[in-house]
């Protein structure tokens, strides 16, 4: 596994979410471009958090963005059952409909096996 080095002017959050990430998943060439705005986004929401002359729209705009992002990296949490894992793709699923998404359910499937790999100690 290639182990990629953190885009320049990352700060201490994004740097370490990077590391978090990069470190223990190989990501496709698009995976990696959106790792990387969630890294700057998750920097601009510390430094909007922290400046008390910036706008709270802003501040929450940021976090929603870096929500979305989060979803579509479909990064797992650690604590997800296969229970919960489906109930998540279903939501997804249901999300997609309401909003339009043309993710087919193919492709929910196979982001589904490359983030929750069938383990054989069953």
């Amino acid at each position: 596994m290639t182990i990629l080095d953190p885009p320049s002017g990352l700060a201490e959050r994004g740097r370490l979410f990077w590391s978090a990430i990069a470190g223990r998943y190989e990501l496709a060439v698009d995976e990696v471009e959106l790792l990387t705005e969630v890294c700057r986004s998750l920097d601009l929401a510390d430094r909007l958090a922290d400046d008390p002359a910036a706008n709270p729209r802003t501040l929450l705009l940021v976090r929603a963005y870096l929500g979305r992002s989060l979803a579509q990296l479909r990064i797992p949490d650690g604590l997800d059952s296969p229970a919960t894992a489906r109930a998540r793709t279903a939501g997804a699923a249901r999300w997609a409909a309401d909003t339009g998404d043309q993710t087919s359910s193919r492709a929910q499937r196979a982001a589904m096996a490359r983030w929750h790999p069938a383990r054989d100690d069953a």
